[in-house]
């Protein structure tokens, strides 16, 4: 009688003594595989490659003289060969009743197969009657995708070589990872809870999207899940408890858009778009959208149009100058008339959606502000910066208010009057002579300190002892600079800039640079 599993065996070991593998034979009823293969260091292997761990595997020869191309394999057996850290092949050998093979097929226990084996064992260990995974198989098959060209010892390592790289570590790492995540693609647990009542179902709504912190349920059953097929048992199963969502993602990003009409070029603002995930299962008067922007909130019910309008405009919060002054304009805008605002939410992926929104009278004074902004914008506009670039809080554009707009004055007009006291060692003043008086001005805008080095040009006048007056004639701005509010210019730095502008009128003036 012919033994095919010795034959098999016999004929996967010569191919491998032709090219050197070492091939150690293995317990088939423990380990879930016949044989494992090392093969041999890279002899060429140089100083960056020489700590690369050899090749090896795990290989299960089966021999048949059927050509059905499939197989039955326990359960059990798969499951060792897919945890198994190391590439893991199947060899099947047909002999077509003669004595030596005649096709071989190379299968390797690849992502694909790891998940479909996977599966199977969850499915298993879910059913109502226990079966042991020894007493359950799973038919394997294999086609000429799978051939070996040759029945010999260089075809066979070529193929496991293709499939198994040259980096075992690799290798293993992205097996393992494979086995961690593969069958949690569409989650990893159901969730059931009971809501007891309409508060707490708009409770739940609104911790959904953020603006709640929780909510009361009761019969919290949690059940761990993989490639969908539910535990048997809960791993959680709680009477009563809270329900928390720590800082909700939104779900896409988008743009809105508030128009007085919709030939108008209005005003466009970044936002993000939370939508309850409970929406599908609540009625509909509880069904929530939240379109959340910097320093306002859009709350709406997309199934009966109401909505709420809220503004969170704190006095530290730091906006761009370009959204500050937008969002001035905005609340200018809804409260400056009964009238209805044309909207429009732009969204990836998403229909375009157009709304009106209604407005009321209220008498809010914005105009200073929004003066103090445009003044701002054209301030750094003049240092080649844009409004986007730039972001203030309320508190410091109150604070620094008269600041900036006196140095504003300076860096937009040439006309701007100044008069300075200084003192100087007599010895190499020239009185005779037009001062030229080297000077620093900064002012805090914000997120950025905003300087300029500046010459004023006039006649000197003695005062008293050692002691000057100067009414300039002429003012030059030699040098803009613009700093982050954290990392500012150091005084070394600053002297030495004014050293740089001063020796630029030391043949036509006298030059007296001011001390930082």
């Amino acid at each position: 009688m012919r033994d095919l599993g010795s034959m098999g065996e016999s004929t996967f070991k010569l191919w491998c003594a032709q090219v050197n593998l070492i091939c150690n034979r293995s317990e088939i009823d423990k380990t879930g595989w016949d044989f494992s293969v090392e093969f041999p260091f890279c002899i060429k292997a140089d100083t960056t490659e020489i700590h690369k761990a050899a090749i090896g595997c795990k290989v299960q020869v089966k021999a048949t003289d059927k050509a059905t191309r499939k197989l039955p394999i326990k359960l059990s057996n798969l499951r060792r060969l897919i945890t198994d850290p190391l590439p893991t092949f199947f060899i099947f050998i047909e002999f077509d009743g003669e004595r030596n093979a005649k096709k071989a097929f190379v299968l390797h226990v690849d992502s694909n197969l790891i998940s479909k084996v996977l599966k199977k064992l969850h499915e298993t260990q879910q059913l109502k009657v226990k079966k042991n995974f020894n007493k359950v198989t799973m038919t394997l098959n294999y086609d000429d995708t799978h051939l070996m060209k040759s029945l010999d010892g260089n075809c066979l390592k070529t193929l496991l070589l293709n499939y198994i790289g040259d980096d075992m570590a690799e290798y293993v790492a992205q097996k393992k990872s494979h086995l961690n995540i593969t069958g949690f693609e569409e989650g990893s647990a159901y969730i059931n809870f009971t809501v007891k009542d309409a508060e707490n179902i708009k409770k739940l709504i609104d911790t959904s999207i953020g603006l709640e912190k929780e909510v009361d349920i009761s019969n919290l059953k949690i059940v761990q899940t993989r490639f969908g097929i539910p535990s048997k048992e809960p791993s959680i199963d709680i009477e009563e408890g809270k329900i928390q969502i720590f800082n909700p993602n939104p779900i896409t990003k988008g743009l809105i858009q508030f128009k007085e009409d919709k030939l108008s070029a209005g005003l466009s603002f970044e936002v993000s778009l939370h939508i309850s995930p409970f929406n599908f299962i609540v009625p509909n008067e509880f069904k929530k959208v939240r379109i959340q922007g910097e320093f306002f909130e859009i709350i709406f019910n997309p199934k009966n149009g109401s909505a709420n309008f809220l503004f969170s405009f704190g006095t530290v919060q730091r906006l761009r100058i370009k959204d500050f002054r937008d969002a001035i304009k905005l609340i200018n805008l809804l409260t400056s008339g009964e009238k209805n605002i044309y909207s429009v939410l732009t969204i990836e992926d998403f229909p375009k959606l157009e709304f009106k929104a209604s407005c009321k009278d209220i008498d809010i004074k914005l105009s200073s502000l929004l003066e103090d902004l445009n003044c701002l914008v054209n301030l750094i506009h003049n240092f080649d910066m844009t409004e986007r670039d730039v972001r203030i809080s309320f508190n410091e554009l109150s604070t620094y208010k008269m600041e900036i707009s006196q140095f504003a004055g300076i860096t937009g007009s040439s006309k701007y009057g100044f008069w300075v006291e200084f003192s100087v060692d007599k010895v190499g003043f020239d009185l005779s002579k037009e001062v030229a008086y080297v000077y620093s001005i900064f002012t805090p805008i914000g997120s950025h300190i905003f300087g300029i080095l500046i010459v004023l040009i006039g006649k000197a006048e003695l005062i008293e002892k050692d002691k000057y007056k100067l009414v300039t004639k002429e003012y030059k701005i030699e040098k803009k600079i613009v700093l982050e509010a954290d990392k500012p210019l150091n005084d070394e730095e600053l002297d030495l800039a004014k050293e740089v502008v001063g020796e630029k009128y030391l043949e036509k003036y006298s030059v007296v640079i001011n001390e930082t």
